[in-house]
This record gives structure tokens, C-alpha cells and sequence, in this order.
């Protein structure tokens, strides 16, 4: 069609307006190499432009695939090109420097665009499916992304193959997301909004139509063939794709920043609501330890809250799931369901039963306390506190619906915690805390060596409070560092008289304590004045410790000679290996057995046989003594006093925790 000398003019002129071009410009090298492209480009076009469509289709598809994946140059900057080129060709016939019929041209170049739309279409839609399939992991705890992952990959599916597949959902209020839309899951979410949730709920439901909009005018266009305009639209369908992703994970964000807060005060909201019926359910691992829990909730957290949302699904319940490192909480809603069960038969039938065969494989047994919202409001419309503390419930059967009763009785539990929380304000303030000292001994007989653990006691209505009453208030307040401060100040007013008494005092320090400077500089502080009136100090650390400050524990051991002793040995949590490194380093010299393995172990043999067994290894690694906690009367000790090693025993069949003046008047040399 075109002489040489007109190819090579051509060329020149392409290059010098694309190079002007503020996006093309950038994806190019030299002008020179630039130019030689455009040459060597249109002497192809050349040869094929008056071949057959269908010779000229296929060059211009392989051409555009060339552009987007080498290139990745916009569609709407590569129609620039073809409309430029149109334009220069145009020009040359109607200067009758080329001798051809202008319909014949404009008809062709409207055939290259459509070639190219399609070549860019098809590699777009690869492209998103790509993109949204390697950020799959994302949506690991994200329902609503995953569901309309899932429809775009069933709309790609029928845009590829339109007639053997059937379109997903087109009505943006009747798709899985639009369901989702009216959960309970998506209420919470956007209620976490605080204030905000009208604003970013509209937003959402905006870009959701705009999206499915997107997807008709797609499937119109490709029904035309009209591929130039399908690529805006999925451009567009996948900005919007983006956007409402981008709104959804910030209400996820929103809500996992403070899951416990949003989770119960949503609960306090819906108890409210006379005209629909909310239960809320606790469930609760027992027989194991604080640490066991937490390791099999750590472990096995996604698949629990997999199983019951799927459970729900299938029976057509509504609700929400929050998990935390003690319990499992729902909020289900007492409505239409497959079967027309009741929410409490089908936690009993369903929930129950599942968590139990997973549990089991762990040793761990699982109770589970429901109870209806409304009731809670009726008797206080302070719910959060009450919802709190249901998992310390007492219960019978494995799964109990609280009574109004039991509901008073835990509104009477609040407000004596409320008292408390006064009292320990108190305390902080006028340094009222006082320190017990229960003593460890090897049996009923006088003590030559009296080892005592130093144990926080709260005055309270004349008498005191023991730790299980008050600490895990103090912890709920962030505030267990500066009790162990006011503990480590305090006892030096105890060294002259213990040191008539006791060869080694035992203090307790809370974890996150270990990262605390002061902490640090008071421990040593007083460890060298104990050490100048002739006994030891002995910090127990939890298992726990041994994972996360082992640093500040070995700097303790070498540079200050501060022994350590692992309380709640056998809780779950340990590194036997880092256990074996310590004891031979001379960093541990002391373990407590956990007390839920001691406790019942008179007459359950798999906790005697677990007993035995850390005895038996703790004598092996020359461990002394190996102390064991919760011993509550005479059938237990007659049981354990004969267990290998320096075994030492600590609880109410020996003594309870004694103030000061008490301990030496009974027990001084």
C-alpha cells in the first residue's frame, strides 16, 4: 500500500508525536531505538493492512499482546497510537498520495481497534484474576472479600467460556455480598465504625452497584463485540473491585484493633432490641491450664471459628464469632432456621459437639454458658461487665442456659468487683497492700529450712482478699508492673525478721514486668540486701518467661546471682531443652509443678502418672527441691509424700499464707 520512502516519512512522524506523548514517552528507550521500532512496525502493517480481516486480526492481537506485556502501556494510550496512525493515512488519502478508498481505511483501522480491545481485554482479565489469586492469603479472616473473590472468578469463567457457564449474580442486591450485607458479621463491622457507619456503609453499597453495573455493561459490549469499550469497563469494574476491598478492610482493620471491645459492646447494643431475640454464648475450656488453653486456642483458632460459621450457615443461623486466648464467645440470633431448632439446642447439637472432637485430641473438656441478651438488660443495662464473667459461671451440664437467678448472681459478682476496683485504687494510692508469706515445707514436722513464697493480699471489708480475687483486675487495668514495683519496694521491711525464720523467700514477678528497667533494678536492689542478713531470694518465672525474656533472665543469673525457680511447671507452654540449658547454666535450681495437675491427682492416675513423670526427670537433672502447690488435704499428701526427689509441698493442709508477725511467732527457729 505504501512506497518506502512514504513508510520511512511515516515512521518519522509516528515517533515524533508519540515520543511527546506524556505516558508513551516514558516506555521507550532512545528515540533512535524508538524509531526503528515504529519502522519496522509499519512495514509489517504495510504488508498485512490489505490482506483479509482475519490475517489483519490475528497480527493486531499478537501486536497488542507484544505492547501489554512487554510495554504494559495503557489501552487508552495504545488507542492514541491508532488513532495518530489513522489520522497520518487518512491525511496521505486524501492528498491522494495514497490510492485508496478512505471508507476502506476508517472501516479497517475500526476492525484493529476492536482487535486490540480484545487482545487487551482477554490479557486484563488474566491479569486481575492473577492479581486477586496471589493476594488470596489477605482474606484469610475476611468473609466478604473471599465472597466476591469467588464471583469474580465465576464471572472470568463465563466471559472465557459465556456458553458453557452460567453468569454469577448481576443484581447487586440480590449476590452472596449483598446477602452479607444484611449479617450480623457486616453489623458489627460497620458498627465498630462508631459514628461513622451510615457514612462508610454508603460508600460500600455505591461501589458495590458500581460494580456489578460494570459487569453488565461488559457482557453487553462483548455480546457486540465492542471490545475497545469492554476494557474501560473492566478497568473500571476492577478500580471499583479495589475500592470496595479497600472500605471493607478498613472496617476490618477498625474492628480487630479492639476485637473485645467492638465484639461485647455490640452485644450491649443489641440487647436493647426487645423485638428480636440475641443469645450469647461462652465457651469455655476446662481441665487444663491457663497456658494449655491458650496454646490449643493459638493453634487451632482459625479452624474453631471456620467450623462454627460454616455450622451456622448451614442451619441458617445468623451470628457472630470472637475468639480470644481463654474462650470462644458468640452472639447468635433466635430466628427462622432450617430445621426450626432453638438457638440453645442447636449450640447443644452442632456447636458442642464439634469443639468437643476437636478439644478431646488435647485433654481438653469444654462447657459451654448461653444466655439471652434481653435478660441481662432487664436486670442491668450495664451488660459488658456481666457478659465478662459468665465463663466463671459454675455449671453442672455442659451447656447451660443462665436463669434470671444465676444472672443476679453475676450482676452481684459485678458490683462487688466494682467495689474492689475501688479498694485497689486505694491501695495504689496509700500503699495499702500487704504482703503474706505461705510457707513450703517437706512435711507436718518443724521445719529445720523454711522456704515461704511472699503472696499480695488486699485489706477489704476488715479482712483480706487473696491474689485469685483482685489480680486479674489489677491485670485488666495494665497495672501488674507497678504492684510488682510496690512488692519489691515493700519487702525490704520484712528481711530483718524473715531472716530469723526462712533460708529462702520466693516473689513472684509478672511477665511483661521483665521488660520494665525499674522492675529489673529493684530485683537486684533486693536481692543483695537479703543476701547480706544470710538467706536467698528465689524469682519464679512461668513457663512463659522462658520464650520471651530469657535475656534479662540469664543477665540476672550471671551478673547479679539471682536463682529462679519455673512456676506452673507443666502447663503447656515449656522448651524442655531451654528448661535442661538453664538448669545446667545454674539459672533454675527450683520447679512448681501447675497446680491443676497437682489438684485431684489422689485419684485421677493420668495427672499421678504426669506428676511422677516431672518429678522423676527433675530428679535427673539434680533440680531441688520440686515444689508442689495445692496440696488441700491429708489424702493428696499421703499419696505425693512418695514421689523420688526433694519434693516440697505448698497449700491449706500445711498453712495459709501468714502476715509477718504470724509466720515468725509460729515458725522461728
Amino acid at each position: 500500500m505504501l512506497e518506502d520512502t512514504i513508510t520511512a516519512e511515516l515512521a518519522k512522524r509516528l515517533t515524533q508525536k508519540l515520543t511527546q506523548h506524556p505516558v508513551i514517552g516514558m516506555h521507550i528507550g532512545t528515540v533512535d531505538e524508538f524509531s526503528e521500532l515504529i519502522l519496522a512496525e509499519i512495514k509489517v502493517f504495510n504488508n498485512i493492512f490489505d490482506k483479509s480481516i482475519l490475517e489483519l486480526d490475528v497480527y493486531i492481537y499478537e501486536l497488542a499482546n507484544k505492547i501489554k506485556n512487554g510495554y504494559d502501556i495503557p489501552f487508552e494510550d495504545v488507542i492514541y497510537v491508532v488513532d495518530v496512525l489513522e489520522n497520518e493515512i487518512l491525511n496521505l488519502v486524501e492528498h491522494k498520495i495514497i490510492q485508496t478508498d478512505i471508507k476502506f481505511v476508517t472501516k479497517r483501522f475500526s476492525s484493529i481497534k476492536q482487535s486490540m480491545g480484545k487482545s487487551y481485554f482477554t490479557l486484563t482479565m488474566q491479569d486481575m484474576v492473577l492479581f486477586f489469586n496471589s493476594n488470596e492469603s489477605d482474606i484469610k479472616y475476611v468473609s466478604s472479600l473471599s465472597v466476591h473473590r469467588s464471583w469474580f472468578e465465576d464471572f472470568s469463567l463465563f466471559i472465557q467460556n459465556s456458553k458453557d457457564t452460567k453468569p454469577p449474580s448481576l443484581n447487586y442486591l440480590t449476590c452472596n455480598l449483598a446477602k452479607w450485607f444484611g449479617s450480623m458479621e457486616f453489623d458489627l463491622y460497620a458498627y465498630s465504625m462508631q459514628g461513622h457507619q451510615n457514612d462508610i456503609y454508603a460508600k460500600i453499597f455505591l461501589t458495590h452497584r458500581e460494580l456489578h453495573e460494570e459487569a453488565l455493561h461488559i457482557i453487553t459490549m462483548i455480546t457486540r463485540d465492542e471490545y475497545t469499550l469492554a476494557v474501560s469497563h473492566l478497568n473500571k469494574l476492577f478500580k471499583s473491585m479495589l475500592v470496595l476491598e479497600q472500605y471493607l478492610n478498613s472496617m476490618q482493620i477498625n474492628y480487630t484493633k479492639n476485637k473485645s471491645m467492638h465484639f461485647f459492646n455490640y452485644i450491649a447494643y443489641k440487647s436493647k432490641y426487645e423485638d428480636e431475640l440475641y443469645y450469647f454464648t461462652s465457651i469455655v475450656f476446662s481441665d487444663a491450664t491457663p497456658d494449655k488453653v491458650r496454646e490449643f486456642l493459638y493453634k487451632n483458632n482459625f479452624e474453631i471459628e471456620n467450623s462454627i460459621k460454616k455450622t451456622m450457615a448451614k442451619q441458617s443461623f445468623d451470628g457472630v464469632v470472637f475468639s480470644n486466648e481463654h474462650s470462644v464467645n458468640l452472639l447468635l440470633q433466635d430466628a427462622k432456621n432450617n430445621n426450626n431448632i432453638g438457638v440453645m439446642e442447636f449450640v447443644n447439637d452442632y456447636i458442642y459437639k464439634k469443639i468437643v472432637t476437636l478439644a478431646s485430641k488435647f485433654d481438653i473438656k469444654v462447657k459451654i454458658t448461653g444466655v439471652r441478651v434481653d435478660d441481662i438488660y432487664r436486670i442491668s443495662s450495664n451488660v459488658v461487665p456481666i457478659l465478662h464473667i459468665i465463663k466463671k459461671h459454675t455449671q453442672k451440664d455442659d451447656v447451660n442456659l443462665l436463669s434470671s437467678a444465676d444472672i443476679n448472681e453475676l450482676y452481684t459478682k459485678v458490683k462487688e468487683n466494682d467495689e474492689i476496683r475501688v479498694e485497689i485504687d486505694k491501695a495504689f494510692k496509700e500503699n495499702l497492700f500487704e504482703i503474706f508469706f505461705q510457707p513450703i515445707v517437706k512435711s507436718k514436722t518443724k521445719a529445720k529450712k523454711l522456704l515461704v513464697e511472699a503472696l499480695v493480699r488486699l485489706p477489704y471489708n476488715g479482712s483480706y482478699l487473696s491474689g485469685e480475687n483482685f489480680i486479674g483486675l489489677i491485670e485488666e487495668q495494665n497495672r501488674m508492673s507497678e504492684l510488682d514495683i510496690y512488692v519489691l519496694k515493700n519487702m525490704h521491711r520484712h528481711i530483718d525478721k524473715l531472716a530469723t525464720t526462712v533460708t529462702r523467700v520466693a516473689v513472684n514477678i509478672y511477665p511483661a514486668s521483665f521488660e520494665n528497667e525499674e522492675v529489673l533494678k529493684l530485683i537486684v536492689k533486693l536481692s543483695k540486701a537479703i543476701a547480706k542478713t544470710g538467706f536467698e531470694l528465689v524469682v519464679e518465672i512461668t513457663e512463659q518467661m522462658l520464650l520471651l525474656s530469657k535475656t534479662n533472665i540469664l543477665m540476672l543469673s550471671k551478673e547479679h546471682c539471682i536463682n529462679f525457680a519455673i512456676d506452673d511447671f507443666g502447663s503447656g507452654y515449656s522448651s524442655f531443652i531451654q528448661l535442661i540449658e538453664l538448669v545446667e547454666m545454674g539459672v533454675v535450681k527450683i520447679i512448681k509443678v501447675d497446680g491443676t495437675i497437682v489438684k485431684g491427682s489422689e485419684e485421677n492416675l493420668t495427672k499421678y502418672n504426669i506428676l511422677k513423670s516431672l518429678t522423676d526427670m527433675a530428679q535427673s537433672l539434680n533440680i531441688q527441691p520440686v515444689i508442689l502447690e495445692y496440696m488441700e488435704n491429708e489424702k493428696l499428701y499421703e499419696k505425693l509424700k512418695h514421689l523420688k526427689g526433694d519434693i516440697l509441698f505448698q497449700g491449706y493442709y500445711f498453712d495459709q499464707a501468714l502476715p509477718i508477725d504470724k509466720l515468725i511467732e509460729k515458725y522461728k527457729k
